[in-house]
């Protein structure tokens, strides 16, 4: 099931913790968001494999913004 993985809040991108091409698995941790001082990790929703990554270390983001593909 192809979908992206998105932002659940408005932030920054501290790290993204995948490559493209990597396989990973339900609740693995994709990329880490600072907001607030505070961080945020976004998890794989399920086990795929990631696709283009779409958002790189130091981008703002706005809640609901696709950060990467996951198939």
């Amino acid at each position: 099931a192809g979908d992206d993985a998105g932002s659940p809040l408005a932030g920054r991108v501290v790290t993204v913790n995948v490559k493209t091409g990597q396989d990973v698995k339900e609740g693995d941790q994709l990329i880490t968001l600072e907001a607030m001082k505070m961080n945020t990790f976004v998890f794989a929703p399920h086990d795929g494999k990631v696709g283009d990554i779409l958002a790189n270390a130091g981008d703002a983001v706005e809640e609901g913004q696709a950060l990467l593909k996951l198939a």
